[in-house]
């Protein structure tokens, strides 16, 4: 009898694995028409994380490209005009001295007195109508002890400006020797394009540069 009941057992346990197997059969033909779909959806996926990725990187690159024009167009010209040159030995000192309002046409004023510091001119003027004209002389002094020579002057961006700017009295490549001035006149010429009975305000610098002037 025991025997008999054992056999019985390891028979049913037999069938019992026969049907587990037949049912997992069933479940892999219930995938199988399905498993390109699912592998061609994971391929998608893919490609579109790809592109995704892609073009994060080519922002990030164009934002750094710009960032870098950015600070050598403005940033870097603008940190070595607030500079002074300095030469390897002994003393470097070429600076504005002394700004003077010289004349005024038309209906064009200043707004706040200028200022200057180092080689850096600053001028706050207003115009009225087309024609209005101001002028300033500046004195550039060498405290220095090596002759100097101008190697830059630098004006407001002109670009959609309604303003016209010239200087006189110094061009590039004068040397202003140790322990003498120099003087330069800054002229500012609205050309118009207020409503009438308005007025065109301008804060304004002019920059000079100077390098130690070849023996």
């Amino acid at each position: 009898m025991d025997n008999k009941f054992n056999m019985d057992d390891k028979f049913n346990l037999n069938d019992e694995q026969k049907d587990n197997k037949d049912e997992e059969i069933e479940v892999l033909e219930l995938w199988e028409p399905h498993a390109d779909e699912i592998t061609d959806a994971k391929d998608r996926h893919i490609k579109m994380s790809k592109k995704t990725t892609n073009r994060i990187v080519i922002i990030l690159v164009a934002l750094g490209a710009l960032l870098l024009m950015w600070y050598s167009t403005f940033a870097q010209p603008l940190a070595s005009n607030n500079k002074q040159y300095q030469p390897r030995d002994g003393k470097w000192d070429v600076h504005f001295s002394d700004i003077k309002l010289v004349e005024q046409i038309g209906g064009a004023k200043e707004t706040d007195k200028p200022n200057s510091e180092y080689l850096v001119a600053n001028f706050y003027v207003s115009f009225a109508k087309a024609g209005d004209t101001i002028v300033y002389d500046l004195t550039i002094k060498n405290d220095g002890s090596f002759d100097a020579r101008l190697s830059c002057i630098k004006l407001p961006n002109v670009v959609n400006e309604p303003i016209i700017y010239s200087v006189s009295g110094i061009d590039y490549n004068d040397v202003l020797k140790a322990g003498e001035t120099a003087n330069m006149q800054v002229t500012a010429k609205y050309k118009g394009g207020v409503t009438p009975g308005e007025v065109y305000n301008k804060d304004m610098n002019i920059i000079v540069n100077f390098v130690q002037a070849e023996e």
